[in-house]
């Protein structure tokens, strides 16, 4: 009975010796589970602290570039103010010296009413028929433009919503800087919709951008003419100067000013012109000044130059080193090459591209194509600039100079004794005379 008793009690003990070994098992279990637990609830709070000090970080340095930008729109206003003052007392400048030419204005606008009138009629009916294919093209133009500009004031929107939600919140000056960029981007729409239109004008016609000028500055001894009897050169002298001086030193005098003055665009592109034509001049070609002469009639050929049956369609391109000629100028040459062949079957035409910049090498491989010959990098250098020029009913020797009236139109056809000149002396010594027509007295 006893030894009964004894083994039910070791086997109830080893019952509860298994049940606590379990017990502590599964605390074991629990406490891997809490620890592991415990672990990932650290690494969240650091997460969090990393991504607060992130925000904080973020919301400090966007602080500062809002700052900044405003910094900047508030020079830039300054900037814009002050060319505005200089802008206003240019015009007022301006303004005062028309007002003492309103008589003279009067007259020649007299003079001009009639031819003006005509042409203004002629050109409004281009532009309206212009613009109806503007209008086609640039249908979207407007949306597009709103989109960029939306898309450039964006960090407007931005500083006005930090303004709104941070500690101490500025609703006023989120309201101005929302007001601010309503501006901006009504200025930035308009903007870049009339720079699109501008590009798609640029791709139909190429030669437009002969007509920009941005380097133009009119000449500061710059004098109205009162009738066309005025000697030009008084534009270049004083009135002692041209008092005191013969005709020949006047004469000189002024040309050189008007070597040295700041010329316009277009008067860079006409010495240009003219300087390449004279180099193929001086290797018996005979050239005609169509770029000249015809203006934006010329189709594209600034220079004809021939001996013999050889031809060459010229064209020239006066453009600053940081500019690039791009393969809209050479296709261009081509086509005036082709109808100047389909006019002229008999003769041996070529067309020749000069230039004081480079081409694209997308323009290079056309003109290689089409067999368009090209000289990059030729600079405008001296060349004489008197025309000495005898007249066929006449016979009299009469020499003009760049600023003279008929200068563009006088055709110097060396076969007939005429010639260009580098100086006056040199030009009176053979005989030339200045056109009587810019004398008064004459």
């Amino acid at each position: 009975m006893d030894s009964s008793v004894l083994c039910i009690v070791i086997f109830v003990g080893i019952l509860f010796l298994l049940g606590f070994i379990a017990w502590l098992l599964d605390s074991f279990a629990n406490l891997t589970e809490s620890k592991k637990k415990f672990r990932q609830l650290l690494e969240n709070e650091n997460k969090t602290k990393e991504l607060s000090e992130r925000l904080n970080k973020r919301e400090q340095e966007f602080e500062t570039e809002s700052t900044q930008k405003s910094n900047e729109l508030t020079r830039r206003s300054k900037e814009l103010a002050q060319k505005s003052d200089k802008l206003d007392k240019e015009i007022a400048h301006y303004n005062a010296l028309i007002s003492g030419n309103d008589k003279v204005i009067e007259e020649k606008c007299a003079s001009y009413k009639n031819k003006l009138e005509n042409d203004i009629a002629y050109y409004n009916s281009l532009i309206t028929g212009f613009d109806k294919v503007i209008e086609q093209k640039c249908a979207y133009y407007p949306q597009l433009a709103a989109i960029v500009a939306d898309i450039e004031t964006v960090f407007y929107e931005r500083s006005a919503q930090y303004l709104e939600t941070k500690k101490t919140p500025a609703k006023v000056e989120a309201s101005r800087i929302r007001e601010l960029r309503r501006q901006t981007r009504r200025i930035l729409a308009e903007k870049k919709a009339s720079d699109y239109r501008l590009e798609y004008i640029k791709t139909m016609f190429p030669n437009i951008e002969d007509i920009f000028d941005n380097d133009f500055a009119a000449p500061e001894d710059f004098e109205l003419e009162t009738d066309e009897t005025t000697d030009r050169t008084r534009n270049f002298l004083s009135h002692e100067e041209y008092a005191s001086l013969s005709t020949t030193e006047r004469n000189q005098l002024a040309l050189d000013r008007y070597l040295e003055s700041r010329k316009s665009k277009w008067q860079v592109g006409r010495d240009y012109e003219l300087y390449i034509g004279y180099q193929y001049e001086c290797h018996g070609y005979t050239v005609k000044y169509t770029g000249i002469i015809e203006n934006f009639e010329d189709m594209g050929r600034d220079l004809i130059a021939q001996k013999g049956n050889k031809v060459l369609i010229i064209q020239c391109k006066n453009w600053s080193q940081e500019k690039t000629i791009h393969e809209k100028h050479i296709f261009q040459l081509f086509g005036t090459l082709i109808l100047y062949q389909l006019e002229n079957p008999t003769l041996k035409s070529s067309a020749l591209f000069v230039t004081t910049t480079s081409l694209s090498e997308k323009a290079k491989g056309i003109a290689k194509h089409l067999n368009i010959s090209v000289r990059e990098n030729i600079a405008l250098c001296d060349f004489p600039r008197i025309k000495c020029n005898i007249n066929r009913q006449s016979g009299e020797k009469i020499y003009h100079l760049p600023f003279d009236q008929q200068y563009d139109t006088v055709v110097i056809e060396k076969d007939k004794g005429e010639f260009m000149a580098f100086t006056v002396a040199e030009a009176e010594n053979a005989g030339f005379r200045r056109a009587f027509k810019h004398f008064a007295s004459q």
